[in-house]
This record gives C-alpha cells, sequence and structure tokens, in this order.
C-alpha cells in the first residue's frame, strides 16, 4: 500500500491537478498521464491478489471471512474501474495539451 500513496502524491504533489483539467504544460500533463497508468498498472495487480485472497477464504469454512474478501474484491474491482476512466480522461487531456503546445 506504501506504492499508492507514493502514486497519489505524485499526481497531487508536483502541482498537476488530479481531476478537472491539467495544467496547460504538456509535459506535466504526460507526467500525470504516466503516473495514472501506473497506479492502474498496480490496481490491477492488486486485483489478480484480491482474487486469490477470495479463492483461500472460500477454503475457510467461515463466512465471516468469504465475505470480507468478497467486500475487498469488490472495492478493489470498483478502484479499477474508476482508475482505468481517470487513465482515459487523462490521456485525452495530455493529447490535447500536447495540441496546444504545438
Amino acid at each position: 500500500m506504501r506504492g499508492f500513496v507514493g502514486w497519489y502524491w505524485a499526481l497531487v504533489g508536483d502541482g498537476v491537478r488530479v481531476r478537472g483539467v491539467p495544467d496547460a504544460d504538456p509535459l506535466a500533463a504526460a507526467r500525470t498521464t504516466k503516473a495514472v497508468a501506473t497506479l492502474l498498472r498496480e490496481a490491477r495487480s492488486l486485483l489478480r491478489r484480491t482474487d486469490k485472497l477470495a479463492h483461500t477464504a472460500d477454503a475457510v469454512a467461515d463466512p465471516e471471512t468469504v465475505r470480507l474478501a468478497a467486500e475487498a474484491r469488490q472495492a478493489i474491482e470498483q478502484l479499477v474501474h474508476h482508475v482505468g476512466y481517470l487513465e482515459e480522461q487523462h490521456k485525452r487531456q495530455a493529447r490535447d495539451a500536447g495540441r496546444r503546445g504545438r
């Protein structure tokens, strides 16, 4: 999880806004796009690990463990979906900023 915090600060700590329109600087938009792509890759990796956790939890005969593992998987699925949307949005904005910078 420490990587998530680091990438979050990479997104907001260098003056590039995560929400809304990024700075007009094409390099800043490209950095943000790259950071969001890395965040998506990490979230997908976490989803694969959560899948393994859910399958292992199924082997345990405790319904609370199964429920918690299923909730964790659902939350990570939502994160992957959201960050995927964010990636597309930032790619589009980076393309637009690159066109404006020419």
